[in-house]
């Protein structure tokens, strides 16, 4: 091969080399926006569900609030009826909404014994000045007490107060799991449930431990979960919103202070 033909040819593959180079690189800029318009997708699919799901539990929360509303009046009319037989029928629409207003708290100062304003006012669905109005006044009859303020995690999306802790693991986020005590044998490095060490020997090396301290550590009421087997000392704690059943952890939890009232036996 002549000098010349011999450099063409490396002329050639360059030009070979940096197109496959170029459409390497046209290549990956495709996939990465293919990867970023994925991810807007699925962001917008999750927005999506979210309302969904939202919108198709709202009317059936709204009949709940009605169901439950209605059940605490009616049992307040009957102990009402029952307490005090001379009670007026005729009474104006005006003192009837007002006592109505009451029930609604009475009735939750019978469920709870100890509540907070917040609690009141959102189950209630009446103004916080009502509410305290209210309480104050049944105070000073002696019939509740006022504690001290509590703290209250509320929704991170729409502030309610109205959330459900869960309790689960932070391997897979499941809730099958125990407690257990554990013992890590320091010369094998076995980590274990205490049960499993039968006649003080170590499953693991088959050793026998003998000092609490110098040979092994006691881990009392580890959680051992059922699902992935996975040993922690304290489950992952997770709340969702009955209001909006939004979902969030302790990270992104609001904190809400309000003053508590306890009923008087």
């Amino acid at each position: 091969m002549s000098s010349e033909e011999s450099t063409t040819k490396r002329e050639l593959i360059a030009a070979e080399s940096k197109e496959i180079a170029q459409e390497k690189l046209l290549l990956e800029t495709i996939n990465k926006k293919l990867i970023s318009k994925a991810e807007n997708l699925e962001q917008a699919k999750s927005e999506l569900e979210k309302k969904l799901f939202q919108e198709k539990h709202a009317t059936k929360e709204i009949e709940q609030e009605h169901l439950f509303l209605n059940s605490i009046n009616r049992k307040l009319k009957e102990q009402l009826s029952t307490s005090n037989p001379s009670v007026s029928k005729s009474s104006n629409t005006k003192e009837q909404s007002s006592s109505n207003q009451y029930d609604k708290i009475n009735s939750l100062l019978d469920i709870y014994k100890q509540i907070t304003i917040s609690r009141l006012t959102e189950y209630t669905k009446l103004d916080s000045d009502t509410v305290l109005q209210y309480l104050q006044q049944l105070e000073s009859e002696n019939k509740v007490t006022k504690l001290q303020d509590r703290k209250e995690i509320t929704c991170s999306e729409c502030s309610s107060v109205n959330i459900d802790p869960s309790f689960l693991c932070p391997s897979c986020n499941g809730s099958n799991y125990r407690q257990a005590n554990l013992i890590e044998h320091y010369g094998c490095g076995n980590f274990s449930l205490e049960e499993t060490y039968v006649d003080d020997k170590c499953p693991g090396c088959r050793k026998t431990i003998k000092a609490l301290g110098v040979d092994y550590i006691l881990q009392r009421n580890y959680f051992l979960c059922n699902e992935c087997d996975n040993k922690f000392p304290d489950p992952v704690t997770s709340f969702q919103c009955h209001n909006c059943k939004y979902k969030f952890g302790m990270d992104k939890a609001k904190w809400n202070t309000s003053t508590v009232f306890q009923k008087n036996n």
